[in-house]
Formats: structure tokens, sequence, C-alpha cells
């Protein structure tokens, strides 16, 4: 049995799926469980965007964020604008 081919990602021959309804299952299953990785991925990469983005943007986030360790718990100053 040869399933389909989801944009890059090679799944074929599964052997252990002689039944039709596996068959008739199989494709559409890795074609969302490829679907949701994709968005996971996206997701990822906005969001690293978005962190990057606010250190460049902030030197006091950016003087927080390069700190030898947070031990003391300490927001840095201004932590109030962040939530505007």
């Amino acid at each position: 049995m040869r399933l389909l081919s989801v944009a890059g990602s090679h799944v074929t021959d599964y052997p252990f799926c002689k039944s039709t309804l596996a068959s008739a299952l199989l494709p559409g299953f890795y074609f969302w469980a490829f679907a949701l990785k994709e968005r996971a991925y996206w997701a990822y990469r906005k969001g690293y965007a978005f962190h990057q983005r606010e250190v460049r943007r902030d030197p006091k986030l950016l003087e927080w964020v390069l700190r030898k360790d947070y031990w003391d718990y300490a927001l840095p100053d201004g932590w109030q604008n962040y939530l505007k």
C-alpha cells in the first residue's frame, strides 16, 4: 500500500495496514498531523521573532535578559508598561 507524500514528508509503504478502513484513514491522519506540526512551527517562529524584536527595542529589557542570574527575581524597571 502506498500513502500520499505531504510537502516533503515521505510517508510510504505501511505493510501493517491491510484493512480498507485503515488505508482510507491513514492519509488523512498524516495530512492532519503534518498540518498541526506546521502550525506549531510557524507559531514558534512568530513567538521567537516577537521576543527578539521586543528585546532589541527596549534597552532595559535587554539588560535584564542578559543578567548573570535571576536569583533576586526582580522584574525589569518599567515592567508595568508591558501590560498595555
